[in-house]
């Protein structure tokens, strides 16, 4: 793989808000981590949008199934709403304005968590990344997620090590709804000072269970000490492992 600097425009240069959403297909996923180990700028973008999850993740359950219609419209085109979980998708179809859309329902999360005022005490955002030159030698490791109270919801997640953070993939065993409306369930970290922020946010219902879920964020793997699935808009976890 060439660098910019040798292949002339970079091809990547579009890729780092569907990468952060988690929005890329596994094999584009493993191919700009590869290209982000030689590309700095690259990295770079990436390491500025690395904590926009946690923001998206600091929105009460209902305000991020509905947020926000200007955004919806601004990034498709057109009017409606959308929900949070279709932003990945939206990122995905359309990744030359990844970062465009990504800052816009950014914004909206801004709004809307200050006008509630929830956002206070949901924990920091991640913090910026490292600038490296080489990968990380540590190796995959996989944390298998529990029930913590009497919902049962199980996940298996591959934590990797990355030369700017730290890489999750996870599939889940969602426990049955009742019904067909979207869930929003949050992937939180626990760092080694107990400090907890949100790596990730998803929707699921029994009509569509989301695959290939996956996150990054700018914290190293030796200062994560658990992962949590939880409820978006709620305290505590459904799920949680120590890595």
């Amino acid at each position: 793989m060439t660098s910019p600097a040798e292949g002339g425009a970079d091809p990547y240069r579009d890729w780092d808000g569907a990468y952060v959403l988690g929005a890329l297909e596994p094999g584009e996923r493993r191919e700009f981590e590869r290209h982000l180990l030689v590309c700095g700028p690259c990295r770079g973008a990436v390491a500025e949008l690395a904590g926009m999850p946690g923001l998206l993740g600091a929105v009460p359950a209902q305000e991020a199934l509905a947020m926000d219609a200007a955004a919806g419209a601004e990034a498709a085109g057109g009017p409606g709403a959308v929900p949070l979980a279709s932003v990945a998708a939206a990122a995905r179809r359309r990744r030359a304005r990844g970062r465009a859309l990504l800052a816009s329902v950014a914004a909206c999360a801004v709004l809307a968590a200050g006008a509630g005022g929830w956002a206070a005490g949901r924990g920091t955002a991640a913090p910026a990344a490292p600038v490296a030159q080489a990968p990380d030698p540590q190796v995959p490791q996989t944390v298998e997620l529990s029930p913590v109270g009497e919902v049962e919801l199980w996940a298996s997640v591959t934590v990797t090590p990355t030369a700017w953070g730290t890489r999750f993939d996870w599939t889940c065993d969602y426990p049955a709804s009742g019904g067909d409306e979207d869930i929003v369930y949050t992937l939180v970290l626990v760092d080694d000072e107990g400090a907890r922020s949100t790596a990730a946010t998803w929707s699921w219902s029994e009509s569509g269970a989301p695959s290939g879920l996956g996150a990054s964020t700018a914290l190293p793997l030796d200062r994560i000490d658990g992962v949590e699935i939880g409820l978006a808009g709620t305290e505590g976890a459904l799920a949680s492992g120590r890595v």
